[in-house]
Formats: C-alpha cells, sequence, structure tokens
C-alpha cells in the first residue's frame, strides 16, 4: 500500500507487546517495550496492544519507505 507523509498508520500482528497502553504525547517511541521504524529510524508510536500499533509517519519519507516493528527482542518487518 501507499504511505502518506504525515499520516497515522496501523499495523496489525500478534504478540506486537505484552499489554496495552497510550500516549498522548508525541516524542513517544516506545510503548510496552515496542517500537516502529522507517528505514531505522524510530517513529512516534501512540498506541501499543498485543495485536495493533498505531504510529506517526514524518512529514518526509524516504523513497523507498520499509518500516519494522520491534517488540522486546523480537523484529518483524511490515509490508
Amino acid at each position: 500500500g501507499l504511505l502518506a507523509p504525515g499520516s497515522w498508520i496501523t499495523l496489525f500482528g500478534t504478540g506486537l507487546t505484552s499489554g496495552s497502553t497510550a500516549s498522548a504525547r508525541l516524542g513517544t517511541v516506545r510503548l510496552v517495550g515496542t517500537s516502529v521504524l522507517l528505514n531505522g529510524s524510530a517513529l512516534d508510536v501512540v498506541y501499543a496492544a498485543p495485536g495493533q500499533v498505531n504510529a506517526l509517519l514524518p512529514g518526509r519519507l524516504p523513497e523507498a519507505p520499509a518500516l519494522s516493528v520491534r517488540a522486546g527482542v523480537m523484529e518483524g518487518m511490515a509490508r
């Protein structure tokens, strides 16, 4: 799918966190041990649960964006 600069994204999966939490502040790059990376740079994460993570894309995207989710020691690529 297409990614729009500055938009919110939702990633779905299983075992993404061990619990659920939300943050009302931008600048939070890890919730419940989970972070979302865009070409290796951490995104703002506003919600994390075992089956879903919500993050904010930056205003400028790289030409070939690659998203990954880090949950503790596990890492998975989003496609």
